[in-house]
């Protein structure tokens, strides 16, 4: 039961799944927000680090995979026995 103003509620089966449901939402939200915010930050970035001798390189590069400027267009395929 939850005590909510004094008085007492119960709490429902749903209730706890819509606020189960949102929190994961929200969590979901967010790191999809901070992905996006990093991967836009070190998009296009090499870094290199020497260290005791060794080089290491790394790159991030994320590009479009549709050329811009060009419309993509969804074409519905043909059912050659009702033509």
């Amino acid at each position: 039961m939850m005590v909510r103003n004094g008085a007492r509620e119960k709490t429902t089966k749903s209730n706890r799944m819509d606020q189960t449901s949102t929190g994961i939402l929200a969590i979901i939200g967010v790191v999809v927000s901070v992905g996006g915010s990093i991967i836009a930050v070190i998009n296009h970035q090499r870094v290199r680090s020497n260290c005791c001798g060794k080089e290491i390189s790394a790159s991030l590069d994320i590009e479009r995979t549709t050329p811009p400027g060009e419309k993509l267009e969804i074409k519905v395929p043909v059912d050659k026995s009702t033509a």
